[in-house]
């Protein structure tokens, strides 16, 4: 899924683990198909961040994140979609292209 994909290349970026936590808001106990019960956040244990701000390098993780698995490079659209076998389509004009997986991409935070 998208959310796996990002969540590996979070960890790899950072050199660490995560976890999902989920928050539950009071005014949707109901639990019904139109209100969702929970906010999902990821968390990461122990991120080594080499002294910076852990906030800033994390927002600079997802732009990445988005540059090279989202946004399209022909059309700049971000109606893509990750495909099986490491491929990126566009939804707007059609281009394939390959993308490294989080795991075998070099992105450490040097």
């Amino acid at each position: 899924t998208p959310a796996t994909h990002l969540k590996r290349f979070i960890e790899q970026k950072f050199q660490t683990t995560s976890h999902i936590k989920e928050e539950v808001h009071a005014e949707h106990q109901d639990h019904s198909p139109q209100h969702p019960p929970t906010n999902q956040m990821l968390v990461l244990d122990k991120p080594k961040t080499h002294g910076r701000s852990s906030t800033r390098l994390v927002e600079d993780a997802v732009r990445e994140y988005i540059k090279h698995y989202v946004i399209c490079n022909t059309c700049g659209s971000c109606q893509t979609k990750l495909l099986p076998k490491k491929r990126l389509q566009c939804g707007s004009c059609g281009m394939k292209r390959s993308v490294l997986s989080p795991s075998s991409s070099h992105h450490n935070n040097k």
